[in-house]
């Protein structure tokens, strides 16, 4: 199958939605069917990231998160844990700043945040914050925004 589809049309496909899903992910007030979007929209963007022969591990990190993020605000922690597992196993390659490992962390802490298990949210934020140390990355304010927000709660 990927064969017969363009690189730069998949490429080009997987921003579109991308940025298609930021859409649901900042909208207020989702409807069920905004959900339902907004889930499909971040597959489709990560099969055709991944469809893209020049992918990096940083374009499926980034995806990952963002599969993960979506679950989450869909309430759904068990599909939310596991697309960020994917993401923290697949940005421990040396090729991945650490700020998307960080965010890989930020997402599973999501997962145990909606899962109750707010010990487990403390423990990996820690490990996040530890990793974003090594980060070359000069803006994560957002991130660290993120991280305690989710241990205030």
């Amino acid at each position: 199958m990927k064969e017969m589809i363009d690189s730069e049309l998949s490429k080009k496909m997987g921003v579109e939605y991308f940025n298609k899903t930021w859409d649901y992910i900042d909208k207020k007030n989702r409807t069920e069917s905004d959900v339902i979007e907004m889930i499909n929209s971040a597959h489709t963007s990560f099969w055709f990231w991944n469809n893209y022969k020049e992918h990096t591990k940083t374009n499926m990190s980034i995806g990952l998160w963002q599969l993960s993020r979506v679950y989450a605000l869909a309430n759904d922690g068990v599909m939310s844990k596991l697309f960020a597992e994917e993401c923290i196993k697949l940005s421990k390659d040396p090729s991945v700043d650490s700020f998307y490992l960080a965010y890989g962390y930020e997402a599973l802490a999501r997962s145990y945040y909606l899962t109750g298990n707010a010990g487990k949210v403390k423990e990996i934020i820690k490990i996040g914050k530890e990793v974003l140390k090594n980060s070359k990355e000069k803006e994560i304010d957002g991130l660290v925004k993120e991280m305690d927000e989710l241990i205030s709660e």
